[in-house]
């Protein structure tokens, strides 16, 4: 995962998780195989438990300079 991916993944998860407040350094991202996935802080946990989210999704994807990613929540 370069550089470039993980600020677009931050970004995404940031703007998805409003209007409830997690610090840009409360958003970790580790590699589980091939995936990324969220590494669960105690900010992370607090925000999921809040807003009831059961589970999450990353897509992320490169195409040259440029670095697309989606993020999608499921709620109970």
């Amino acid at each position: 995962m370069t550089l470039f991916g993980r600020f677009a993944v931050k970004e995404a998860t940031y703007k998805s998780l409003q209007p409830y407040y997690v610090k840009w350094r409360g958003i970790a991202l580790v590699k589980r195989g091939r995936k990324p996935a969220f590494l669960m802080t105690p900010r992370m946990e607090l925000a999921f438990k809040e807003l009831r989210i059961a589970g999450s999704h990353v897509s992320l994807s490169h195409d040259g300079d440029y670095a697309f990613t989606t993020v999608i929540f499921e709620q109970e």
